[in-house]
């Protein structure tokens, strides 16, 4: 819970790189503390990749964290993939997730598993948090350098399952563009393509996920009426999404709401930062996400000083 002491702005300026169960459950500590903003990564078991800036102008793309070996998202033991990649268009949220291996085929065909949980728990997540109108495609991409022995009979398998996982052998940074906006097929070559990268490389939106989400829930009365109690269970398993975002060109104080169930979704701003409320519809209609007019735009009066 915010202290009334501090502003929006100051919250987000302390923010930590650090997950926090007690207060967010697991949907929404990858959202609030995994977005990068950047869509470009670091060498990894010697491969690495990057997402154009051309994506930003098709709808709304988001790079995320997923291995914190510092501070783990996924169980610590457990398997994991490395990146999640979510592309969001007037048609479609596909979520490809990212696996960065060297050429041992034993490791690369543990990628695949790797992938798998992923898939699974984001599943599972998304049924008990999202609106039911919410139609999410799941896939994955191998990555490894040249000359990797791809476990070929195993990606098959999975492919014939359901999951679609396209390895990608290049050693240089591999351009994931064409492969995290469309669906693939897992004996499609890979293509490299030098593409831009903007100084600014998301749109308003994605800046807005990526680098605004705050680390605590603003008491106020939109938060009093709208933020679902747990019924006994812990905080991580309290149903639905409750975020709260600093306006990126506002002043200190003003401050913006995400919540989503599985019934629907809201945007919402107190009354002061009404412009807000209306600066994020306008651009999710100029990127043609025709699904955002089932979103709930709204006000509400802010909290009295005391």
């Amino acid at each position: 819970m915010a202290r009334k002491s501090r502003t929006p702005r100051d919250l987000l300026a302390g923010k930590k790189d650090e997950l926090n169960w007690s207060l967010f459950h697991f949907l929404e500590n990858l959202l609030v503390f995994c977005a990068m903003g950047t869509r470009s990564v670091p060498p990894e078991s010697g491969v690495q990749f990057q997402i154009s800036s051309k994506i930003k102008s098709d709808g709304i793309c988001l790079l995320f964290k997923v291995d914190r070996k510092h501070d783990p998202l996924m169980p610590a033991a457990g398997v994991k993939p490395d990146y999640l990649a979510i592309h969001v268009t007037s048609e479609r949220c596909l979520c490809t997730i990212i696996e960065m291996k060297g050429r041992d085929a034993k490791n690369l065909e543990h990628g695949i598993d790797q992938i798998k949980a992923l898939r699974d728990r984001l599943q599972e997540e998304a049924r008990e948090h999202l609106p039911t109108a919410c139609k999410i495609k799941f896939q994955g991409i191998l990555l490894a350098p040249h000359n990797a022995q791809l476990p070929l009979p195993r990606l098959a398998k999975e492919a014939k399952a359901g999951l679609t996982i396209l390895p990608i052998r290049y050693t240089h940074k591999a351009e994931l563009y064409p492969y995290v906006r469309k669906l693939n097929a897992i004996a499609e070559p890979y293509e490299h393509r030098v593409l831009p990268r903007d100084r600014d490389e998301l749109n308003p939106i994605e800046a807005l996920l990526a680098r605004c989400a705050l680390p605590v829930r603003i008491e106020d009365p939109f938060r009093a009426r709208h933020l679902r109690p747990a019924h006994g269970r812990s905080d991580q398993r309290r149903s639905g999404i409750y975020l709260n975002y600093v306006q990126p060109d506002g002043p200190a104080e003003a401050y913006g709401v995400l919540v989503a169930n599985n019934d629907r979704a809201i945007v919402a701003a107190p009354e002061p930062a009404s412009s807000f409320v209306e600066a994020v519809r306008a651009e999710l209609g100029r990127l043609k996400l025709g699904w955002a007019r089932r979103i709930e735009f709204t006000t509400f009066p802010a909290a009295t000083s005391s």
